[in-house]
């Protein structure tokens, strides 16, 4: 038998396209829709932690905490905000005219931490924060509202709220 008797090879078939391209294409139809999901996840605790620490109560006891001379005395200047994940709470009555909002703020200095416990209220769409307490690592707290009257914004003509005041006259 000669070798022009014989038959000639064929090539073996061209792979379609899904043959050609599975290595890449499978793995990403299984990622992409977990990226998505969690970049969006992502996406809206990074816009609630910036909307929390926004705030008016937030930024007004971080500013109170920062610039009080006992809180830079035992932490240490720059008294900064180390708070990763803030615990805070906000309710309201839905017109943005009264509400509370509580949490906690981490402060940090170069000799030190402590944790800051905020009540704050607002009346007639004002923030006025009523508690600011600072507990050291040392145990130690102090009360930036109540030692420090004077210090900080009031309803312009109201008197300062006190909680412990009682006040009997009827209006």
């Amino acid at each position: 038998m000669s070798t022009a008797d014989q038959p000639t090879p064929q090539p073996p078939p061209k792979k379609g396209w899904f043959g050609r391209n599975w290595l890449w294409f499978v793995p990403t139809i299984i990622l992409l829709p977990i990226l998505v999901c969690g970049g969006c996840f992502g996406g809206l605790f990074v816009f609630g932690i910036n909307q929390i620490k926004g705030s008016e109560p937030y930024q007004d006891a971080l500013a109170r905490a920062q610039a009080d001379a006992t809180v830079i005395e035992r932490l240490g200047e720059p008294v900064e905000d180390a708070t990763f994940i803030p615990q805070w709470n906000v309710s309201g009555d839905g017109t943005g005219t009264s509400g509370n909002s509580s949490g906690y703020i981490v402060l940090k200095g170069p000799k030190d931490t402590a944790n800051a416990r905020v009540n704050a209220r607002m009346t007639d769409g004002n923030w006025e924060i009523i508690e600011l307490e600072v507990t050291f690592s040392d145990g130690e707290r102090i009360d930036l509202v109540r030692d420090n009257p004077d210090e900080g914004a009031a309803l312009e003509g109201a008197p300062r709220f006190n909680p412990d005041e009682t006040d009997e006259t009827e209006i």
